[in-house]
């Protein structure tokens, strides 16, 4: 990989040998691109390293922080204040400081990459290395792809589009070093972007093929020797298809399931997955007519958007747009913001057109642009890898100007600004590792519920005592309380009591999570509260009508035995009618098909009670079909054809 490199080259000096370190680190994709908890504790524990091993350059150099160009860097201050302020109004504090730990960790990123990538050979050495990440997670998705059970390729991201945009962020990096560096022979660089290639050709991310031609676009248009670039780049597209088509052959011949690439290709605007993106976006916009000025909060889109769903179909925790994110979490303020910062930076790079930049600049900044351009059409901005990312390359695409202004560490201002961004970056740490062990406490709990009912609860008694609980901790802490009391030979009232304050503490952090809700409405229908039970599974039902079926057949099953078997019906008809086979097949990965079953057994019994039998089994039919061991819906087969 670094092969070629002279000796002058790998002289960096020792005070950038762990800013860059820890600043590559933080572009790996730590488990599921960083959404996991152990990688949210790895980014906020890389952030402050890096913030650290930063500082303690100002005792060979001055370091470096500018807020030119303004119309850039303004209104990108402005857009993470807001994000800050946020937390004052959120409908979800807990969502809001998890995005914050990562808006601080990029902020981190930002200025200390900024400063760092003063130093050409700094600048060289960290791009290389994100290459030398990049090859390694391409390697492991062609590899998952060739022995998995999944269409397209993943790698570490779980989904295919996320891994789509890591690739547009390394492609132009190794296209230019390869357009560069390749003359009487093709170098390493052109096998790295054919490894790159092939991987992001098996991710059969539509919008990210289309965006990678505007890639190749610009790649050529800044050029010096454009003969070079248009041979090497199509050099790289053709063996890419090619490598692509026979890894998905080699699938075929192992008889495992394929995409179609032509009717792929040819699909509309038609097509479900576009469909559903217009759909999410027009949610997005109801969402946002809601809380028009300063939104529902950081990180509090996916606690939100059920009560906005149009259907069952567009069930999702991203609008996979980044600005229909941003105009829903942070209002007219925070998207406003977002826009006059891009227009500020299409100015800026008109600006520049004619500046000779080192190439290594101009490849960040078109790949700023493709990821940008990808972020806009998907969900990138739902990953921090690909946030982090993200804030990289603009730091490496808007460097810091000759006039900037330098300083010491001995600066009073400066002490005081890294003081605060030190407690800021300690506390997001220690807050990301509470709820790391936090995971695992209930991961464990999850293990013991079925066997050891007993010690499960006092470690849930433990649990709800560390510093840091996430509020479904709360609601699902309740719900064990709930099968405690259920479970005993003659019920507990404390523990149905126990479950009830649970849920309501839960409520009060998050009244717009269903979850809560419905947990609140279990305690309150053990303690024989029919009244609050009933409202509890009506909110539950209203702030998320589409994702749980267990919500409705608790909702309707209570209705129906308090008497109102035509609006338990109704109930029930919103979920048997929503999950159609094409929705449970896609959501087969948490068994949605038996709750389904569930619920249409419940519809069979209230439609023999009303003496509607036809309809009795033809629900009957569809509720064995999705679970054919489901022994009550057996039962009232049997009782039905008697």
């Amino acid at each position: 990989m670094f092969g070629g490199l002279t000796q002058k080259r790998l002289e960096l000096s020792r005070e950038l040998v762990l800013p860059v370190l820890f600043l590559s680190l933080l572009m790996v994709p730590w488990f599921l691109g960083g959404r996991d908890p152990f990688g949210l504790v790895v980014q906020s524990g890389l952030s402050l390293l890096l913030l650290v091993s930063w500082v303690l350059l100002s005792r060979d150099r001055a370091l470096a922080i500018s807020l030119r160009p303004r119309w850039v860097m303004v209104p990108g201050l402005i857009l993470v204040t807001t994000a800050l302020a946020s937390l004052l109004w959120s409908v979800s504090k807990f969502e809001s400081m998890l995005a914050l730990t990562t808006i601080l960790s990029a902020s981190v990123v930002f200025v200390v990459a900024r400063d760092v990538s003063r130093n050409a050979l700094a600048r060289g050495f960290l791009v290389k290395i994100f290459l030398l990440v990049a090859s390694v997670v391409s390697a492991i998705g062609i590899g998952m792809y060739l022995s998995g059970d999944y269409e397209r390729a993943t790698s570490l991201f779980f989904w295919p589009n996320p891994f789509a945009t890591y690739l547009l962020a390394a492609l132009p990096f190794s296209l230019d070093l390869a357009i560069r560096q390749s003359k009487d022979r093709p170098s390493i660089w052109v096998y790295v972007s054919l490894l790159l290639g092939t991987a992001f050709m098996l991710t059969y991310s539509r919008a990210a093929w289309l965006i990678a031609v505007v890639m190749a676009g610009l790649l050529l248009w800044r050029s010096a020797n454009r003969q070079r670039a248009l041979v090497v780049l199509a050099g790289v597209v053709v063996a890419s298809a090619a490598f692509g088509l026979a890894a998905t052959s080699a699938r075929t011949y192992l008889e495992k399931p394929i995409v179609q690439v032509a009717d792929r290709l040819t699909e509309s605007a038609q097509s479900q997955s576009v469909s559903d993106r217009f759909d999410y976006w027009r949610e997005g916009s109801a969402m946002f007519a809601e809380r028009p000025v300063f939104g529902w909060g950081v990180g509090t889109y996916k606690e939100v958007h059920p009560a906005f769903q149009r259907g069952a179909v567009t069930a999702t925790n991203n609008p996979h747009s980044l600005p229909v994110q941003v105009l829903v979490e942070l209002g007219v303020v925070g998207f406003v913001a977002l826009l006059v910062m891009i227009a500020g930076f299409i100015g800026y790079l008109w600006r520049e057109r004619f500046v000779k930049r080192s190439p290594t600049i101009w490849a960040a900044r078109v790949a700023l642009i493709v990821v940008a351009l990808h972020s806009f059409v998907d969900l990138a901005t739902n990953y921090p890898t690909l946030i982090l990312i993200l804030l990289v390359l603009a730091a490496l695409a808007v460097p810091i100007p000759q006039e900037h202004g330098e300083f010491r560490l001995k600066d009073r201002r400066a002490m005081t600004g890294f003081g605060l961004a030190s407690l800021a970056m300690l506390f997001a740490t220690w807050f990301t590792y509470q709820l790391y062990l936090s995971r695992i406490d209930q991961a464990y709990i999850d293990v013991l519920i079925p066997f050891e009912m007993e010690e499960a609860g006092q470690r849930y008694e433990a649990l709800l005592e560390t510093p840091v609980v996430p509020p479904d901790t709360l609601s699902q802490a309740a719900l064990f309380w709930v099968d405690m009391y259920d479970a005993g030979e003659t019920p507990q009232p404390k523990y149905a009591e126990r479950a009830a304050r649970l849920a309501t503490e839960a409520t009060r952090r998050e009244p717009r999570d269903a979850r809560h809700w419905y947990a609140l409405g279990n305690a309150s229908e053990r303690l024989g509260k029919t009244s609050e039970a009933l409202a509890a599974y009506r909110r539950a039902v209203e702030l998320d009508p589409y994702n749980n079926p267990q919500y409705q057949v608790s909702y309707a099953q209570l209705l129906a035995q308090e008497g109102f078997t035509q609006e338990a019906l109704e109930v029930l008809g919103v979920i048997t009618g929503e999950y159609t086979d094409e929705v449970i097949a896609n959501r087969s990965f948490i068994r949605i098909g038996d709750r389904v079953a569930i619920a249409l057994t419940q519809q069979a019994q209230l439609q023999l009670e009303s003496g509607d039998t036809a309809a009795a089994a033809q629900s009957l039919a569809r509720a064995r079909l999705l679970s054919p061991n489901y022994q009550p819906a057996e039962e009232l087969e049997k009782q039905l054809s008697q």
